[in-house]
């Protein structure tokens, strides 16, 4: 038994040494013995040599250097959020771009007006300009291919929403955007009114607070100056009371350089009661369902991400369906 043994062992030792040979002679009849292949039309550098270590250093790749990340966010720095939209190549209203392909503002902007009350707003004919490139000679706009805007939820048929456009590509990632803040400004809490300065052409943060609510629909109430339905989606915003008129339609409003609303009348010169000057705004929280609707709708019409296919918009019928009704009339014979 013990001898069986010892020559097991033994065994395992030849076998072990013809292996670590077999390694060896591999590895020395590949480095210096095998042949190298060279063709006369090859410059000598292009000659291949099949010693291992040259093959390794040959196919070694330098590592990529990741690219570092995006400084965060900062609205008096990173002004590209704020951008003009336009029609026909003519700037008609603002908005804040709220990803590389999404743009919000007020759907204000798109009324009919007296010089052409039969206008009609087509995405063809709708671009973005980010406001990094206010101001340049030679501007590269972004073309909007999808437009979405909200029905009205008044008897009146007077739209008092945001609006969505959706553009044909994404812009460059140094293009920054802003993120939604998901929480309803409070009366009294500091916020940002974002505009573009009617005097110096530039991209403003005016530091303010929100106003009480109940007040301010009270004042426009009583000034009789615009007809707002003060949804339970506005919320208002004390504007700077010397310094003219900068506020538009679809001015962004920032809480934690985030956006919390979007100027929906735009400006508002009179004073009201109380010797104050306020802007309406439409609380972010409340666009969320629609902006994730527009989103999945511009993915399915482009087909470049994928979309909820369940989330679908119940379908109203246009024509009412023919009933016919089937009767059974017994005569009645005389008897």
């Amino acid at each position: 038994m013990q001898r069986n043994k010892g020559e097991c062992v033994l065994l395992l030792l030849l076998l072990s040494a013809q292996i670590v040979v077999g390694v060896w002679l591999k590895r020395y009849m590949e480095s210096f013995h095998r042949p190298s292949y060279y063709n006369r039309a090859h410059k000598q550098n292009m000659h291949v040599d099949y010693n291992r270590d040259i093959l390794a250093e040959r196919d070694r790749r330098e590592p990529v250097a990741r690219s570092a990340g995006l400084p965060t966010f900062d609205p008096n720095v990173h002004k590209s959020y704020y951008v003009h939209v336009l029609y026909k190549g003519s700037v008609f209203c603002s908005g804040a771009l709220i990803s590389h392909r999404m743009v919000i503002t007020s759907s204000r902007c798109f009324l009919s007006n007296e010089i052409e009350p039969t206008r009609e707003y087509k995405a063809k004919q709708m671009s973005v300009l980010p406001g990094t490139k206010f101001g340049r000679p030679k501007r590269k706009v972004a073309n909007v291919q999808a437009f979405y805007l909200p029905t009205s939820k008044h008897e009146s048929g007077n739209i008092h929403d945001i609006a969505l456009l959706g553009l044909k590509k994404k812009m460059h990632r140094k293009i920054r955007y802003i993120k939604l803040f998901e929480q309803m400004p409070k009366p009294g809490g500091t916020v940002n009114m974002s505009f573009l300065d009617s005097q110096s052409q530039a991209i403003t943060l005016f530091k303010t607070k929100v106003v009480d609510f109940g007040e301010c629909k009270a004042s426009f109430e009583q000034s009789g100056k615009i007809a707002i339905p003060f949804d339970k989606e506005f919320f208002c915003v004390r504007n700077r009371k010397n310094g003219g008129c900068s506020t538009r339609a679809g001015d962004p409003l920032i809480i934690d350089s985030q956006l919390a609303g979007i100027n929906i009348y735009g400006e508002h010169c009179d004073e009201l009661e109380g010797n104050q000057m306020v802007d309406v705004y439409y609380a972010i929280p409340h666009t969320i369902p629609f902006i994730q609707k527009a989103t999945d709708l511009l993915r399915a019409l482009t087909g470049t991400g994928s979309f909820n296919e369940s989330a679908t918009t119940k379908r109203t019928q246009l024509k009412p369906v023919k009933t016919t009704v089937k009767m059974n009339v017994s005569t009645l014979r005389p008897g």
